[in-house]
């Protein structure tokens, strides 16, 4: 590995990886941090206690997807960095990563049809959706 596009290749394949390992981290600690509101929730005794749970599960189910976002968008700006240095070394595409190797994403997709990325965004925007409503009708309908 003289090259220094190979070397580029390596180090940009590895953070690649460890960015992917962060996106997973914050989808683990997010979902497991709404877990704990949504038990927080079920507890409460009070109108007021089940409308600052709910605030908090909106404001948390907000940064979760800002962050979710922010660290798939690096992952794909890897990703294309990866796709550019394999294109320069006529890397062909079954030996990559990415999704130049549309073989074994195919592959990959038969066995499971929903795309991880899919699942962490739309994971997000669901927890929000849910906590937005669970606030709402917190605020317009149980009693004070």
């Amino acid at each position: 590995m003289d090259d220094p596009l190979e070397k580029q290749l390596d180090r940009a394949v590895n953070t690649r990886s460890n960015v992917d390992s962060t996106c997973w981290t914050v989808f683990s600690v997010f979902a497991a941090a709404n877990v704990v509101l949504i038990d927080a929730l079920v507890q409460v005794q009070t109108v007021i206690g089940a409308r600052w749970v709910a605030l908090a599960g909106v404001g948390v189910s907000a940064i979760w997807a800002a962050l979710q976002r922010r660290a798939l968008a690096h992952l794909r700006l890897h990703e294309e960095i990866i796709d550019a240095l394999e294109l320069k070394l006529e890397i062909p595409g079954e030996f990559s990563p990415t999704w130049r190797n549309t073989g074994g994403h195919e592959r990959i997709r038969a066995a499971c049809p929903f795309r991880a990325r899919d699942v962490m965004n739309n994971g997000t925007l669901l927890a929000l959706t849910a906590w937005l409503i669970t606030l709402t009708w917190n605020l317009m309908f149980r009693a004070r």
